[in-house]
């Protein structure tokens, strides 16, 4: 860009060490160097040369869909891992779901996707969503294990990072992480609207498939998204319309169909090392009157036409039961209070019911709907099932169960519950074994301190509840899981065990199930968890379940039917069979990879300078010559690159000096570039494929640009609320139009690269030769 007297000279890097990077200077105020050549080959010993052969063949890809960043990750190389990330990388997918059983390394596959997109662009735009309490998880999981560098953003960092620059801390950082539901929040949102994203991640993504603020924020960012990679090990909890949202998220125009990998430990051949135990605890005469207390005024309000409202209430206090005394004590003393004040308009609950909250506060304004139309007798009830739970209280049998199991096994434990406050009294139960307690009320530094104690050593029974079920590794401190009380839906009990029951887990785990015998958890629940699990068993994890929970509910409680499996339900999307030879064969090339490279090769700079050497063979024995083959746009962009051999004699009888070597050497480059030029077919070839993966990068990429103008770039007033705002600040919120030339001008941008990439030209450059005499 001239001017009268300065000239700013944008850089563009193109090497494979710099791809992507961008810098300006101002010339002639800004001072440079001349780089000098290295055309020249450098003769090196024999140590040396092998090391820095090595490198170059380590680093060598035979095909542009290879994955780059695989082979330096800090992971073991599994080929069903491969998969999703070949699918991005061979531009066969632009929406994947790895819906996995729980510990098949779901993040590790997301991992290998995110390393593969930053090595492949340099100014690549990365965004991981996932649970606040992951975060931290995530961050030592990318960091460690594939050399990137993530930055956290919520509200404490933002606000110690330096913005005088006025940029925008969404668009500076390469690979960001942060929570969903921080992101939901409009104000937060907002600030990512002139931002397009390479890729974007959601992890536990069964969150945001329900009608709330998590899906609005996630199903936006997808809309900016060019690949959108979605984890959960529970894709469908039975609602239809979840998971009919969930499978939408980021499908522009229903021009992009959803990739999903479901795997099961038999498809990908790890071993089954679990052992399940339903131990049927007694309970005491208090206890057993108070269970049928409760079940007959469950029951009676359930069949009550009058008291749909109240069903949910009968939920809560029938899984609060199951749990402990002192739980159900508590809810029926809360369901006193509201009762009186409960008014018409709180009584509309819309079905199917929210049974299992995601959260584990104790229950709350849901249990104050009255279920009988005589308000006085139902008091009554309330308060002499209330006596009995208080009784109940001084003597738990669970409890008592659970401290007799983890006195005889002596070894590392997690206790899993449903509820929060259920903690309290089951870390006095346990009041001479060494407890930490974990729960979704710890902040993210108390969550981490809770598990460094445990997974170190300093404390050898976990009590928590299902905010420790997801994105935990426990495997290597812990092989046993105690349930409290059977879960309703057996997707938790898989989120549960799956923490210890993973890749990396050497010995037996054992699960056991504490159930109240002769109690309804003993005749209806179990039942259901054991035909859940068996279905998912026959069906491969990939139908629908059996049940919503509204039909659980109504089977445990009311006595209704289950409806029957159906089989012909499954998840749709596109196959991965096609991606299994390749993986296996990717993967094969990757050991090999491996390897070769030294153990200090981790971020080593690449050799560019040409090197030989010499090796005693005796007369007339050959030599040979590598060569890079360069893959260019017509910019001169690198965008691929790979070596070829060259072998031939040399007519050398007796060894050279360095200087006449170098000569020789130097000399032999022509002659050898016209050898191997016979090769430059490979461009055609390349060219195709490069044809087949920027067309849907394309496809994708002028869906956006649409997206961004129908919408005018707007992602935040979606999710302002009517009343919290007025006109005036929804005018402005709206009034963007430099936003949206931003965000218009990085779609233009990507797309005149893809145009770029359809007229290659290939160039060969000098790599390393070996001289034998």
């Amino acid at each position: 860009m001239p001017y009268e007297s300065a000239t700013v000279l944008t850089v563009v890097g193109s090497d494979r060490t710099n791809r992507g990077s961008r810098t300006r200077y101002l010339l002639p105020f800004e001072p440079f160097e001349r780089l000098p050549s290295v055309n020249t080959t450098r003769v090196v010993s024999r140590r040396r040369w092998q090391h820095l052969a090595r490198l170059s063949l380590a680093g060598a890809t035979p095909a542009i869909d290879s994955l780059r960043a695989a082979a330096g990750a800090d992971v073991a190389i599994l080929p069903y891992q491969l998969e999703p990330a070949l699918a991005v990388a061979g531009g066969q997918a632009a929406r994947i779901l790895i819906a996995d059983e729980v510990g098949l390394g779901k993040t590790i596959q997301a991992g290998l996707i995110v390393a593969e997109t930053l090595a492949r662009r340099g100014d690549a735009h990365v965004l991981v969503l996932c649970p606040a309490g992951l975060r931290e998880q995530w961050h030592t999981e990318l960091s460690r294990r594939f050399h990137v560098a993530p930055v956290v953003l919520d509200s404490t960092a933002l606000q110690r990072l330096p913005l005088a620059d006025g940029r925008n801390p969404w668009a500076v950082h390469s690979l960001v992480l942060t929570s969903t539901d921080y992101i939901k929040r409009p104000e937060v949102i907002r600030a990512l609207e002139p931002v397009v994203w390479d890729l974007l991640v959601v992890d536990e993504a069964h969150g945001i498939a329900g009608a709330s603020d998590r899906h609005d924020a996630a199903a936006l960012l997808a809309r900016r998204a060019r690949v959108v990679v979605m984890l959960t090990a529970t894709p469908h909890s039975g609602d239809d319309a979840a998971f009919a949202r969930l499978t939408s998220v980021g499908d522009l125009e229903h021009s992009f169909p959803l990739c999903i990998f479901r795997r099961t430990r038999a498809d990908v051949s790890v071993p089954g090392t679990r052992r399940t135990r339903w131990l049927r605890v007694r309970p005491t005469d208090v206890e057993s009157q108070m269970h049928r207390a409760l079940a007959a005024y469950v029951r009676r309000v359930w069949r009550n036409p009058a008291s749909a409202a109240a069903r949910l209430a009968m939920i809560v206090l029938t899984r609060r039961a199951c749990s402990c005394s002192s739980s159900l004590a508590r809810t029926l003393e809360r369901r006193l209070t509201l009762l009186d004040t409960f008014g018409a308009a709180d009584g509309q609950l819309d079905l199917p019911l929210q049974l299992f909250a995601e959260n584990d506060d104790e229950p709350d304004a849901e249990v104050g709907a009255p279920g009988l139309a005589d308000r006085a007798a139902e008091r009554r009830t309330i308060e002499a099932i209330l006596e009995l739970a208080r009784q109940a209280t001084a003597s738990e049998s669970k409890m008592r169960c659970l401290a007799r199991l983890l006195r005889r096994s002596n070894e590392p434990a997690i206790v899993f519950t449903e509820f929060r406050d259920t903690l309290g009294p089951l870390e006095r139960q346990l009041a001479g074994v060494e407890t930490c307690v974990l729960h979704g009320g710890l902040t993210a530094a108390e969550r981490s301190a809770v598990i460094r104690e445990f997974t170190g050593g300093g404390r050898r029974v976990l009590l928590a509840t299902d905010a420790a079920s997801e994105g935990l590794n426990l495997q290597q401190r812990c092989r046993m899981v105690i349930h409290l009380e059977v879960p309703w839906t057996p997707t938790r009990i898989e989120q549960r065990v799956g923490r210890v029951d993973r890749i990396g887990q050497s010995r037996i785990v054992h699960q056991l199930h504490l159930v109240g015998r002769d109690t309804i958890e003993e005749t209806r629940v179990v039942r259901l968890a054991q035909r859940r699990s068996h279905i998912a068993s026959a069906f491969d994890g990939l139908s629908r379940p059996s049940s919503s929970d509204s039909e659980s509910a109504a089977y445990i409680i009311g006595g209704s039917p289950l409806p029957p499996p159906d089989s012909s339900s499954v998840l749709p999307g596109v196959t991965s069979d096609r991606l299994r030879d390749r993986a296996s064969a990717e993967a094969a090339r990757l050991v090999t990879a491996r390897r070769l490279l030294p153990p200090d090769a981790v971020d080593r700079p690449t050799q560019v300078r040409p090197f030989v050497t010499c090796a005693r063979r005796g007369s007339g024995a050959p030599g040979w010559w590598a060569l890079w083959i360069e893959l260019a746009d017509w910019e001169g962009h690198l965008l691929w690159e790979t070596l070829i051999g060259v072998t031939g004699n040399h007519g050398w009888t007796r060894q050279r000096s360095h200087k006449e070597i170098r000569r020789l050497i130097d000399g032999s480059w022509t002659q050898i570039r016209e050898v191997a030029g016979q090769h430059r077919g490979l461009a055609h070839v390349v060219s195709e494929s490069l044809r087949a993966s920027t067309g849907l990068a394309a496809q994708r990429e002028h869906a956006i640009a649409r997206e961004i103008a129908q919408r005018h770039a707007r992602m935040a007033a979606t999710l302002l609320q009517p009343g919290l705002f007025d006109r005036r600040a929804e005018r402005q919120a709206g009034a963007q139009r430099e936003t949206i030339d931003h965000a218009l001008a990085l779609c233009h941008e990507r797309l005149a690269g893809l145009q770029r990439q359809r007229r290659c030209a290939t160039a060969l450059r000098p790599a390393f030769s070996l001289i034998a005499w």
